[in-house]
């Protein structure tokens, strides 16, 4: 093997460690969206317990979402600032524009009857949408 390949494999080897590692912002934002993600798990786990255990359990259900739909506007505001490639500000707006869409459903479910039904739907694009996220942070961010 010749000195220029040799070189060559180790500036591909050094430039897999550099893209391995993820800036502060980056690292930031992915945990965010873990937290998000583990958020949606249970607030999951919360309409579950409303509709097979406890109906009382619905005003814990709707108080948590107040909690923590805030934080993909949290992801996407950094995304922005911290000038974060495309492909991650368009799926942090997209999470927020899913939030919107998951309030509106619970909001006017009553008056739209099938907005109700939708609304467990947009909860399951939204965990995957953010898998989908960290999956782009790690690989681009």
């Amino acid at each position: 093997m010749s000195r220029n390949e040799l070189n060559n494999r180790l500036d591909t080897r050094e430039e897999k460690v550099m893209q391995q590692r993820l800036s502060g912002p980056a690292m930031f934002l992915k945990t965010l969206a873990w937290v998000f993600a583990i958020c949606l798990i249970a607030q999951a786990f919360l309409a579950g317990l409303a509709v097979f255990s406890d109906s009382a359990r619905w005003t814990e259900h709707s108080r948590f979402a107040d909690v923590f739909a805030v934080l993909p506007l949290i992801m996407l505001i950094i995304a922005m600032v911290k000038k974060h490639p495309a492909a991650i500000r368009v799926q942090c707006a997209a999470l927020v524009g899913m939030i919107v869409l998951m309030f509106l459903s619970a909001i006017y479910s009553e008056q739209i009857g099938w907005l109700a039904a939708i609304h467990p739907v947009i909860a399951v694009f939204l965990f995957f949408r953010t898998m989908a996220l960290i999956r782009t942070v790690e690989t681009i961010g």
